[in-house]
């Protein structure tokens, strides 16, 4: 399966704790299935690794985040997202919209977040209009173990 992991998602197992952000990122990065992740995405994950408050609560040094982004830039296909803008996308929210058109131009067939305004009824016809799934973290797990 191509997936698409939402920022809020991956930054959960950036600390190494064990949890079920944790094994998301795991099973996505498995052989098993592919991660797809675009520049601008991949830039978003990096600045809030940075941000003050994420390393303290994990407790990461430079070093340690850069490891970690490694690791993910090893694990993952890259996406070519367009640089024009064709939205908002996400209404409620447009800077997500590098999320969505992540999975669009990667062909994921799912994208994983727990953020509200991607289950706005706009930002699900586009999601299948792209036959691209929109699950949640507990709902996602499920799907990465079969």
């Amino acid at each position: 399966m191509r997936v698409v992991l939402d920022t809020n998602l991956v930054v959960r197992a950036a600390g190494g704790q064990t949890g079920l952000g944790r094994e998301i990122l795991m099973q996505a990065l498995s052989d098993r299935h592919t991660l797809v992740l675009s520049h601008s995405l991949f830039a978003e994950i990096r600045r809030v690794l940075h941000h003050p408050n994420l390393r303290a609560l994990h407790g990461l040094d430079d070093s340690e985040i850069q490891r970690f982004l490694d690791q993910l830039a090893l694990g993952s296909e890259h996406a070519g997202v367009l640089s024009y803008h064709i939205g908002p996308l996400v209404g409620l929210d447009p800077s997500d919209d590098m999320v969505l058109l992540t999975a669009t131009a990667g062909r994921a067939d799912v994208l994983g977040t727990n953020n509200k305004h991607f289950y706005e009824s706009d930002v699900q016809q586009f999601a299948n209009n792209h036959g691209l799934r929109i699950l949640r973290d507990v709902e996602l797990i499920t799907e990465l173990r079969r």
